[in-house]
């Protein structure tokens, strides 16, 4: 699975089996929204950053996201950003009827409740924010490896490809 960000679009080729995410913290409005879903030709992975505490904050929400699911069959893949709260979990994955579940792991507490998020989710993988799960152990290197750790070890177990970030891309 190759996931890139839609601000790629247009600078580099892919093959023909990437996946374009798109974040929803960057857009707007569901004007822009439109503008950048309409310009994807490439599987789309739609990104709500729910519970998202750096900027930039998030102006869209839940209901913008199931309209653009309605409006977008390129939409493939809907992200749950700071999965952790199994019941929260669940009522967004009642909401979601068309798209594939991938669970962003970014805090201490999704990894602790990683298998009950899977046995909710049935998610087709989990995206790991390494960043953000650093930080939220306050940066104790010996925690955050051992999280790494073990989150590779439950994706294994559930057989769930474990998204990490492979590097880098700067354009201008």
């Amino acid at each position: 699975m190759l996931i890139i960000s839609n601000h790629l679009r247009g600078k580099i080729s892919f093959p023909k089996e990437t996946i374009v995410r798109v974040n929803m913290a960057w857009i707007k409005d569901r004007k822009e929204l439109k503008e950048t879903l309409n310009n994807i030709s490439y599987p789309i992975l739609l990104d709500l950053p729910k519970g998202r505490s750096k900027p930039p904050k998030p102006t869209l929400t839940m209901v913008d996201a199931m309209w653009a699911i309605d409006k977008f069959p390129k939409i493939s893949y809907f992200a749950i950003s700071n999965a952790e709260n199994i019941d929260e979990i669940s009522l967004i994955c009642k909401q979601i009827k068309r798209v594939e579940i991938i669970l962003k792991i970014e805090t201490l507490l999704g990894v602790v409740n990683l298998d009950e998020l899977i046995d909710i989710a049935h998610p087709v993988a989990v995206l790991l924010d390494k960043d953000d799960l650093y930080i939220s152990v306050d940066r104790n290197n010996s925690d955050f490896n051992g999280l790494v750790d073990k989150l590779r070890k439950v994706c294994k177990n559930f057989n769930i490809t474990l998204l990490e970030l492979q590097g880098v891309v700067f354009s201008g």
